[in-house]
């Protein structure tokens, strides 16, 4: 599929990058704690830690690269909630979604709860999450993830996020559906013997649908985040031009004119991280925004 997408060249570097062992990111808990400090305190225990230069939504203060072990110190800070596990391309997807202290946030196909709890601390915990998960043991999850890191503003409801009933009106939606993963494989190195192009062709279907479903949920003026960690243009670009050719109140963001080395090669106002490229998960985004008064969603036009 790569070499069909990608060229020869690409895809051989692609590959490579996914034999190697995936970079250690974490992020800073802002409702717990401030970045400076925590970086400070694992720098004394004697940690090389940091934040690394990178292109904007992949260098957040709150970001933090550690390179060797991880040390005793982050290891408890892992433990309380003062940090938490997360590659620098998912950290990409909420500073892009934005979402704003008091906003109403719809956070679709949600658990473990790694985005979401993100979402709540670039939110100060103030507002609404409405995260929705169609499993009952990973909603049980997200909702323990949120008690360890102070989240105070989620409400999980276990739900089919193609076909439940979200309601409407929401201020920004982050959906992240069900996905090929093909992005992370440095992480998941058992999960390359498991995908086919009909396993793509299942996952596209499903994300079709819930992108739909998501998209009649947004408020005029509102923001849409549709974001995969898969480099594959059937789940990633290919689900988004759909979306936009049935939806003319619809409008994508321009992501690649500000961060244009992270643009999309079949679509560059999308963006896509690369393992080879930029030393992280490979995570496609695209930033789509509802007409403020011209178009609405169906039945409210």
């Amino acid at each position: 599929m790569w070499w069909e997408e990608l060229g020869p060249v690409q895809a051989r570097r692609l590959m490579a990058a996914m034999n190697e062992p995936a970079e250690t990111a974490l992020r800073v808990n802002t409702i717990r704690a401030d970045p400076g400090s925590i970086l400070a305190e694992l720098r004394a225990a004697g940690g090389d830690v940091g934040p690394l230069e990178a292109l904007g939504p992949l260098a957040l203060p709150e970001a933090l690269v550690v390179r060797g072990r991880l040390g005793a110190v982050a290891s408890r800070r892992l433990e309380d909630g003062t940090l938490v596990a997360q590659a620098r391309g998912s950290q990409a997807v909420v500073a892009l979604l934005d979402p704003q202290p008091g906003e109403r946030v719809l956070d679709l196909c949600a658990a473990p709860g790694i985005k979401t709890t993100a979402i709540a601390a670039r939110m100060r915990n103030e507002g609404e999450i409405v995260a929705v998960e169609l499993d009952a043991g990973r909603a049980r999850q997200l909702r323990e993830l949120c008690r360890k890191l102070g989240v105070v503003c989620v409400r999980v409801v276990e739900a089919d996020a193609a076909g439940a009933d979200l309601e409407a009106g929401y201020d920004r939606i982050l959906v992240d559906p069900p996905c090929s993963d093909l992005g992370a494989l440095a992480s998941r190195p058992d999960a390359r013997w498991r995908k086919s192009p009909e396993l793509v062709e299942r996952l596209a279907r499903t994300q079709e649908a819930i992108l739909a479903r998501a998209a009649r949920a947004l408020r005029p003026g509102g923001t849409l985040v549709y974001a995969t960690c898969t480099i594959s243009v059937r789940e990633n670009e290919d689900r988004v031009a759909s979306l936009l050719g049935r939806e003319p109140g619809m409008r994508a963001d321009d992501l690649g004119a500000a961060f244009e080395e992270l643009a999309s090669h079949r679509e560059p106002r999308f963006l896509q991280t690369r393992p080879d490229r930029d030393r992280t998960d490979g995570f496609f985004i695209a930033r789509l925004r509802r007409d403020p008064v011209a178009h609405g969603p169906p039945g409210e036009r």
